[in-house]
């Protein structure tokens, strides 16, 4: 079980953040789980305006059952979202994201290693 300072920390930016514009165009956190020795997801992500995203991949484990959000197929408990669904300022939502594409709005995105990269967590607990 991961210590709950350890699962605060990873929501809150422990691990790193990414500054989102959609100002000018789309602007994305992309390809996480695929770059580099350790990977990573989008764990939270908090809307600085009202934000629309183009893509948010979650991450599927498909050894266990999972909900999630995404904008891609459909989830197990809801449907997915689509690039008209806003979200208003001020809100954060958790999840594990590969990619993360904004659509319009500003947000953080929050970032976090994949299982067993942090001493805290293992993949029973993450």
């Amino acid at each position: 079980m991961a210590n709950n300072n350890d699962l605060f920390s990873i929501a809150t930016g422990y691990f790193g953040s990414a500054y989102l514009d959609a100002t000018s165009g789309d602007e994305g956190v992309k390809n996480l789980s695929a770059s580099g020795d350790v990977p990573h997801h989008v764990v939270a992500i908090t809307m600085l305006s009202e934000c629309t995203f183009t893509k948010l991949q979650a991450y599927v484990e498909t050894s266990k059952f999972s909900a999630y959000i995404t904008t891609e197929g459909t989830p197990a408990f809801s449907s997915a979202i689509a690039n008209t669904d806003t979200f208003a300022t001020g809100v954060t939502i958790y999840g594990r994201w590969d990619d993360v594409e904004l659509n319009s709005g500003k947000c953080i995105a929050y970032v976090a290693p994949t299982s067993g990269a942090h001493p805290g967590l293992n993949t029973a607990s993450s």
